[in-house]
């Protein structure tokens, strides 16, 4: 974008985050702020007063907001990403919006309470109310809204006109493609996980897994060995899993190469989300098999055919050991990864849709 277009950047900036390599694009301007506050029963409270949503609450800036109205008028178009975010354009705005969603936020409010008990499962319907609300006002106010497939079936079933809706893609790492093929034969048997613990999907996805599927798992595969990588783990959760036969947690890690190589497959065990997810579409750049949920595969219609779906514990065990058991089937499911994301998944071919939507503002 920044070859082709004059582009500015504000955005937030959480405890611990480099935005060196974003200053080092060619940027007219590149501002960022702190402004993340942490997700606690106060500043939920705080958030009803003040705010439409507990997200918006915990993103506010009046840094932020002081930067996007000093940098107005530069703008033609105002590209916002995330939902949070829309909090800092004004109503007078007279740049085109465009919102660029990574979920149909009310939706994930909405699947987790479906799926907790009472009383939160309330608080958290309260919450979805109160998020969509707020979605929807931001999609009316955007020229365009830029959603996965998914996604935009779910803004486009609360209301949203089609016509307002663009495709896109959650895309990773896409030099992952580049690399060599991993060989499956012959190596331990090794299952891993990566994602950021401190995401509620991510954790409680895997503490489904580590109490419904890892114990039948290793009771029938002795030598099984489960890494978990990823930044966020409470201190609770970490002593549990240090106490688990044949886990092992690296906590996050600089470079995941050493642990693709010594995979035999990747899992992703999601049980409620939306969006695109990003550590689904890593794995099958870096061809390695990947079992996962629907809720997992969701807006991956073009790969569909390269990851194991799982709709049950008992499901998303057996796929697993498929994966395991047989090499020649590990290698088909890693291949077919591989070239489907080529075809269908790749930055370049995203692009130039992109362009296409910023030409018809």
């Amino acid at each position: 974008m920044c070859s082709e277009y004059k582009v500015g950047l504000i955005c937030g900036e959480k405890e611990g985050e480099d935005l060196g390599e974003l200053k080092d694009w060619k940027m007219e301007f590149c501002m960022s702020f702190p402004n993340e506050r942490p997700r606690t029963k106060i500043n939920f409270l705080k958030s009803w007063m003040i705010a439409p949503s507990l997200n918006t609450f915990r993103n506010s800036s009046k840094e932020i907001q002081k930067a996007v109205n000093e940098k107005l008028d530069w703008a033609d178009v105002l590209l916002v990403d995330h939902l949070e975010m829309m909090q800092f354009v004004p109503k007078n705005c007279k740049a085109k919006v465009v919102l660029h969603e990574h979920n149909a936020e009310h939706m994930l409010w909405q699947r987790k309470s479906e799926i907790s008990s009472f009383p939160m499962s309330m608080v958290l319907e309260l919450e979805a109310q109160r998020v969509k609300r707020f979605e929807l006002a931001s999609c009316e106010r955007s020229a365009q809204v830029w959603a996965a497939p998914a996604d935009q079936e779910v803004l486009s079933n609360a209301g949203i006109p089609k016509e307002k809706l663009f495709t896109t893609f959650h895309l990773g790492a896409e030099d992952l493609l580049d690399r060599n093929e991993i060989k499956f034969e012959g190596k331990n048997a090794r299952i891993l996980f990566f994602g950021t613990l401190s995401w509620d999907p991510n954790l409680e996805g895997l503490v489904w897994f580590l109490r419904e599927i890892w114990p039948p798992l290793k009771a029938r595969h002795a030598e099984l060995e489960l890494d978990i990588c990823g930044k966020g783990a409470s201190s609770v959760f970490v002593s549990l899993l240090k106490r688990m036969d044949g886990v092992n947690y690296h906590g996050f890690v600089d470079d995941l190469e050493p642990f693709f190589q010594n995979s035999r497959l990747s899992i992703a065990p999601l049980n409620y989300g939306s969006g695109m997810k990003i550590k689904v579409v890593e794995s099958l750049y870096r061809g390695l098999p990947c079992v996962t949920t629907q809720i997992g595969a969701e807006s991956l219609d073009p790969v569909m055919d390269a990851l194991s779906i799982a709709e049950d514990s008992e499901k998303f065990r057996r796929e697993v050991e498929y994966l395991i058991e047989d090499f020649s089937l590990a290698e088909k499911k890693a291949d077919l990864g591989r070239k489907l994301s080529r075809e269908h998944l790749s930055w370049t071919a995203h692009w130039k849709d992109l362009k296409g939507y910023l030409s018809e503002l």
